[in-house]
């Protein structure tokens, strides 16, 4: 028990948890398709991080981009608190829950509905 609350076994829990991680590594090593599937895996990395890092650069345009053009439209239907373009973090947000096809449709006809004169503070209840 004094393992899990930070005491001074918790260093024995850190190595008993390494050689864990390194029977992982010896398997790989030991199977010649699994050690094959590893070194593709390891040597793609760089080009998937230059894919991620293109895909936050163009989220992070449109997210500016739907801020500056999206801000003053007002809360209507699937446009509400929880997905909307009044921020950078939540339109930065709303854009990724729409790379998964999340209810576009319906987001995209409330937004087209146009510009509200106020913008106040508006509740769940008037969703």
């Amino acid at each position: 028990m004094k393992a899990l609350g930070g005491g001074s076994t918790s260093g024995v829990t850190t190595v008993i948890r390494t050689f864990r991680i390194g029977r992982i590594f010896r398997l790989v090593n030991g199977a010649e398709s699994l050690n094959q599937l590893f070194n593709t895996l390891v040597l793609t990395i760089p080009g998937l991080v230059n894919i991620g890092s293109l895909l936050i650069l163009l989220y992070f345009i449109f997210s500016v981009m739907a801020v500056q053009l999206f801000a003053t439209v007002g809360f209507r239907g699937d446009y509400n608190v929880d997905a909307n373009f009044r921020n950078f973090g939540t339109a930065f947000m709303t854009l990724l829950r729409f790379t998964t096809g999340e209810n576009w449709n319906g987001f995209m006809h409330d937004v087209a509905r146009g510009p509200e004169q106020s913008l106040d503070n508006q509740t769940y209840s008037e969703r």
